[in-house]
């Protein structure tokens, strides 16, 4: 149980500190620890080979408590590859340690651990993977844990400029996260979000729904009530 605890410390040192006007332009909302308990609490496979994608990693808190949750039957996991995204750079130290400890976790009860850092924009790295609409990545995640950011996508915006080159047509970053995360995920793989009470209602969101409901198969938990919390 120390994994979330240590990253919990952590959120808590930086949401005291962070500049409040940065935070809002990054539409960051740090998770803390009883809510990303809960929400590792949700997924129903863990087992075989994990691929983890934490595409807005933050200081760690989500990947530690999936990790948690990994560690409570050692014996059905066979191998653990974290793969997180962030880009405060505030954060990197604190999230590079907390992987590191994650894995150590994970290679004391026997399980093979790697872990990948990328300090970069998850929609802005994108590209690299070069993928068609609604095809599958090479990269196949099993599993992905997300607090993504909560901001509207100026029309203007390098991220608006991206997102249609690759056909995907949304007005929010968290819709963004999410829909870029589906086309990363392997068959049968499962994703936990963080998202607000009107997620995908309306006109604007439209093409984003069409592309869910045809990715998915029930595997996806919204957890909806999360960002009325001030002191994310």
């Amino acid at each position: 149980m120390f994994l979330t605890d240590s990253a919990d410390i952590t959120r808590i040192y930086f949401s005291s500190r962070l500049n409040l006007k940065q935070r809002s332009e990054l539409g960051q909302f740090l998770t803390p620890a009883p809510v990303a308990r809960f929400m590792a609490g949700q997924f129903s496979s863990l087992s075989g080979h994990i691929s983890l994608l934490d595409p807005g990693a933050g200081v760690g808190s989500l990947t530690a408590a999936f990790v948690e949750r990994l560690l409570a039957n050692p014996n059905e996991v066979k191998s653990c590859f974290i793969t997180a995204y962030e880009v405060e750079s505030a954060f990197l130290s604190s999230l590079r340690q907390c992987l590191i400890e994650c894995c150590a976790a994970l290679k004391s009860q026997g399980i093979q651990a790697h872990y990948c850092l990328r300090e970069e924009s998850f929609i802005e790295a994108f590209p690299e993977i070069n993928l068609p609409l609604f095809t599958t990545s090479s990269i196949n995640f099993t599993h992905a844990i997300l607090n993504p950011p909560y901001k509207k996508i100026h029309s203007q915006s390098v991220e608006k400029k991206i997102l249609s080159q690759i056909g995907i047509e949304t007005v929010n970053l968290y819709s963004a996260f999410v829909w870029l995360t589906i086309l990363q995920l392997a068959e049968g793989g499962e994703i936990v979000a963080i998202t607000p009470r009107s997620f995908c209602n309306g006109s604007y969101f439209r093409p984003f729904r069409k592309a869910f409901l045809e990715s998915m198969t029930g595997s996806f938990w919204l957890v909806t009530f999360l960002l009325h919390f001030p002191t994310f």
